[in-house]
């Protein structure tokens, strides 16, 4: 999941680039051509595309480097906004309701961009610290009366710009205290259903969990499903000769060992007791016996320090999904049993 949202980040951050070139190439043409650019602009605007332009490559050529990139597109336009604003102090009459208007209508722009280029807190200080540094210049020339020369329009302009940019701010950083939240109430939400599908003793799934993956299968009909039923042969002996501490850790040890050599797809739980369901989607009957030898085989591999060898017998069955469950589960059964009846560590099909 956390892929697929950088991929999308990705994205949104390619499409800022692409969107702020043209803007800025736009609005360097039409100001050009209609008299309306300034100094600080004329040289301004062909930095600003210079930087996207290599921000850009960066991202494509030099994936690694892309944070950087980030940081310095992000870096360099927050810059050239706040000396914007401080050329207003000083910008004559004639042009300076335009260029009033265009700074402050495009800087919100730069509050939503630190969302998509940093990680929320940072993203929260960085805008903000934008806003603090731009809303200095007007209260500093208020303190030092440069606002005297400026037309009540152009006041109530930059008031409502201001308020306006606060109440963004406003409702950015309150979306990302409510992301931060929602995720964080989906970790434990995750976490309490991952407790409640899986087996404390051996960390593989528990029968509720299994039943759950067999009524997530069900919802597909047609599958092959492969069932699988392994019982510990001779487990009662061992909690009967060394205790059901012991034996707690033969079946902890012996859940842990298969199923770190799962398929991919494959899910083992503890069916109950010493018993274990491995089930195996998209498995003929002759791959699921395969599988169940090499769970077999696997068990004796490592004997345990004090039980010794630990062995295995397993009842296989195949299902196919849309049909009753249960049906295949007790063939599984009987196979179990079969295997048990002729000697135990060994494998039958039902």
């Amino acid at each position: 999941m956390d892929e697929i949202l950088e991929r999308r980040r990705r994205l949104v951050v390619n499409l800022l680039h692409a969107a702020g070139a043209a803007t800025v190439a736009a609005l360097w043409a039409f100001e050009s051509s209609a008299g309306l650019i300034t100094d600080l602009d004329r040289y301004a605007y062909p930095v600003l595309l210079l930087v996207l332009g290599v921000g850009f490559g960066v991202r494509w050529l030099r994936p690694r480097h892309r944070v950087m990139a980030e940081l310095g597109a992000y870096g360099v336009f927050a810059g050239y906004f706040i000396t914007a604003i401080l050329s207003f102090l000083i910008l004559q009459p004639d042009n300076r309701v335009y260029t009033v208007a265009n700074t402050l209508q495009w800087m919100p722009v730069i509050y939503l961009a630190a969302f998509f280029f940093f990680p929320r807190r940072l993203a929260v200080m960085a805008s903000w610290s934008v806003f603090a540094l731009a809303l200095l210049v007007p209260v500093a020339a208020l303190l030092w009366g440069n606002l005297a020369s400026w037309d009540g329009a152009l006041i109530s302009l930059l008031a409502n710009a201001y308020v306006v940019h606060l109440l963004t701010l406003a409702c950015l950083s309150l979306l990302a205290l409510f992301g931060t939240r929602y995720e964080h109430v989906q970790r434990r939400a995750r976490a309490l259903e991952s407790a409640v599908l899986t087996d404390p003793l051996t960390g593989v799934a528990n029968r509720r969990g299994l039943e759950r993956a067999l009524e997530s299968l069900n919802q597909t009909p047609g599958r092959l499903v492969g069932l699988i039923l392994l019982d510990t042969d001779h487990f009662k002996a061992v909690n009967d000769r060394f205790g059901h501490i012991i034996g707690d850790e033969v079946l902890a040890d012996l859940g842990q060992r298969l199923s770190a050599r799962l398929r991919r797809g494959d899910i083992l739980g503890r069916w109950g007791g010493e018993e274990f369901l491995l089930i195996t989607p998209d498995t003929i009957q002759m791959t699921a016996m395969g599988i169940a030898e090499r769970m077999r085989a696997i068990a004796r591999e490592v004997p345990h320090p004090a039980v010794g060898t630990i062995t295995v017998s397993a009842g296989v069955a195949v299902w196919m999904s849309g049909t009753p469950v249960q049906e295949a589960l007790h063939r599984a059964d009987m196979a179990l049993y079969a295997a048990k009846a002729q000697g135990r560590n060994r494998v039958e099909a039902g």
